[in-house]
């Protein structure tokens, strides 16, 4: 397709961030928001961006195709690794147990106490800001349900492709695969439209929930990420790249700027 073309999945989170470490893959990488694929699994792949790295993971039986930067049908990627059971999925809740664990038995006890409860006051802050910029916009608003294991899938009524993933409380924009549709009964993405699908139209655009200078653009089931010019970007309401002295930021409107009131 000739563009990074990057899943929703990639986003955000779904594509969860797993707790910070170094990864094999992204050693000699110095361009921020790299996305390289994984050497131990042909779906999963790996965001490149320093301290802020994190591993990534296709969904319905895609393979990360490293040169359209996609998760993409098996049969158009070319991955010669073999499937290993050793290898768990990063939706796997012994893997986020243990990777967990790895990480947190290096830090001192005290000090990640006080962490985790200065992260837990953040947390709840955001998540309160963010989820009421969400009904502004007619998003609806998730269960407060924490942990990998309690992510939930919800539909978006807007858009047969596009759906929501309910991760500790905050609805993150999501899209299925290329020719798949969202099914509200199984909450999963499958081949063929559901009967309840009323809409006709995908998204087109959206904007990063994380980062300004950044917006989401949809084509045909795919969530294009796009980058604003230098100087510039996204603003929110009028859904187009401003120069920064104009910006209105989602992430800024609805996280920074309300700590200050």
């Amino acid at each position: 397709m000739g563009l990074l073309v990057i899943l929703c999945v990639l986003i955000i989170l779904v594509n969860h961030p797993i707790w910070c470490r170094e990864y094999e893959e992204c050693r000699g990488i110095t361009e921020p928001d790299t996305v390289v694929a994984s050497k131990k699994s042909c779906a999963k792949y790996i965001f490149c961006d320093g301290e802020n790295s994190y591993e990534g993971e296709c969904l319905a039986g895609n393979y990360f195709n490293e040169l359209e930067g996609n998760c993409d049908d098996p049969e158009n990627v070319k991955c010669d690794i073999e499937p290993n059971d050793d290898v768990k999925s990063i939706y796997d809740e012994d893997f986020n147990l243990k990777e967990h664990e790895s990480e947190t038995t290096a830090e001192n006890g005290d000090d990640n106490e006080n962490i985790t409860e200065i992260d837990e006051l953040d947390s709840e802050e955001i998540k309160e800001n963010i989820n009421s910029e969400m009904q502004q916009q007619n998003i609806p608003k998730c269960p407060q349900l924490n942990g990998f294991h309690n992510i939930k899938h919800i539909a978006n009524h807007e858009s047969c492709v596009a759906f929501y993933t309910c991760y500790n409380g905050i609805a993150i924009p999501m899209l299925c695969p290329g020719k798949m549709y969202f099914n509200e009964e199984s909450s999963k993405c499958e081949p063929q439209m559901p009967e309840s699908c009323k809409s006709r139209f995908s998204v087109r655009l959206n904007c990063h929930p994380y980062r300004c200078e950044y917006y989401f653009y949809c084509l045909n089931g795919f969530l294009m990420i796009m980058r604003c010019p230098y100087d510039f970007t996204w603003h929110y309401e009028r859904g187009t790249c401003v120069h920064k002295s104009k910006s209105k930021c989602y992430f800024e409107k609805s996280v920074i700027y309300n700590r200050d009131n």
